[in-house]
């Protein structure tokens, strides 16, 4: 399966614990949470372009290339160098260090209609869960 298409979020657990632990200000809290983003992702061979559309508005696109470093863009506009890797068919991991924490960012496909993306923070204090389905 490819990970190319638009991805609706259905569900998101724990993701007030996760950003309160970065500190990411309230006012940016309240609007991610009232937030239903789509995620466009388009797959060609190993690489993984990502965009975020709130709205009408495209928020951060990354290129990801599986297995070379990539620049990944974290919730203050800043990018970090990550390599990402396979883990299996349907699944890739990609594991950095950003501003004093350590995160394990899983996306996987369950089907072709369904996806989740796991973000494990400083080896599970938090674990965000972000659920999504072809739109």
């Amino acid at each position: 399966m490819a990970f190319t298409g638009n991805w609706k979020r259905t569900k998101a657990e724990n993701r007030r614990d996760f950003l309160e632990l970065l500190g990411v200000p309230e006012e940016r809290i309240k609007f991610v949470e009232q937030a239903t983003p789509v995620l466009i992702l388009k797959q060609e061979g190993s690489n993984i372009e990502e965009t975020y559309k709130h709205g009408d508005k495209l928020h951060h696109v990354d290129f990801i290339k599986i297995g070379e470093t990539s620049k990944i863009t974290q919730w203050n506009g800043t990018t970090v160098e990550a390599i990402p890797e396979m883990s299996g068919e349907n699944k890739y991991v990609v594991k950095y260090h950003f501003d004093g924490h350590d995160y394990v960012m899983t996306r996987e496909l369950l089907s072709p209609d369904e996806m989740h993306d796991i973000l494990v923070l400083d080896d599970g204090k938090v674990v965000l869960k972000f659920s999504y389905v072809k739109a």
